[in-house]
């Protein structure tokens, strides 16, 4: 009865949020405005409910260098998206190719710690394609409604970096558009994700790409940085968490009863 209810209730929720479509904003900044953008990321945070990763527990307990694979994180896995990397931030880890992401420690090639002030910490895509970034509700502890992150050094090379949600629009966002130039050395973009509605699971795609073309190849040796990833959960409305701790009240009554 309890399960039957719950299940309800989530179908309520989604059709009552549907419809609405979701939007990635982005906002670059150069790389002697690392100050500016943590005032932004600062403000963005005490205007919701987000819990997230900022890679300076896992930096301290793991140590600088390539991780598992399947990162697990307070905000979500993160994945590599493909490719070996080989170029020389690959080299300065000791190693002559790698298929995985690395943490690393201060700078790396124009990429380096954004969130928090202060910290050393983040994730690099370590010269492959880029990064696989998975969110569900067990994770973040709820539904969410939003995402904020950084990305430092992207499309400042040869290689145009491309956020591509997994939604019913294949929501995409190109950090740079052909004709418009490279980005300088060790900019800094701050991301923000809207789904439009409370979501339970999400895939967020951060891709470097030879062109901006639908048909374009991914294109490795082409790093870049990804910190302070961060999740809106949406609080269950009064009314909604009074039902659901009632229907938790009846159901334990039920089993009490003889």
């Amino acid at each position: 009865m309890f399960s039957k209810v719950l299940a309800a209730l989530s179908a309520c929720a989604c059709l009552a949020s549907a419809g609405q479509a979701a939007s990635i904003d982005i906002d670059i900044y150069g790389s002697g405005k690392l100050q500016d953008f943590q005032e932004r990321f600062g403000e963005e945070l005490e205007n919701g409910s987000f819990v997230g990763e900022d890679f300076e527990n896992l930096g301290a307990d793991q140590g600088e260098g390539v991780v598992d694979n399947h990162l697990t994180t307070k905000a979500g896995i993160f994945s590599q998206l493909g490719g070996f990397g080989s170029g020389g931030t690959v080299r300065q880890l000791g190693l002559t190719s790698s298929s995985k992401l690395a943490l690393r420690d201060n700078k790396v090639y124009g990429r380096q710690n954004t969130w928090p002030e202060g910290g050393n910490w983040f994730l690099d895509s370590n010269d492959t394609y880029g990064f696989v970034w998975k969110i569900t509700e067990a994770h973040v502890g709820g539904a969410f409604d939003k995402l904020i992150f950084a990305l430092t050094d992207g499309s400042d090379g040869g290689a145009y970096l491309r956020i591509e949600l997994d939604d019913a629009d294949n929501t995409t966002r190109e950090q740079r558009e052909t004709g418009k130039g490279k980005l300088g050395d060790g900019n800094i973009t701050f991301v923000s994700v809207d789904f439009g509605r409370a979501v339970s699971a999400a895939t967020v795609t951060i891709g470097n790409f030879t062109s901006n073309a639908n048909d374009a190849n991914w294109k490795r040796n082409e790093g870049v940085g990804i910190d302070g990833a961060y999740v809106n959960v949406v609080p269950l409305p009064p009314s909604l968490a009074f039902l659901l701790a009632s229907v938790g009240a009846f159901g334990f009554a039920r089993r009490r009863k003889p």
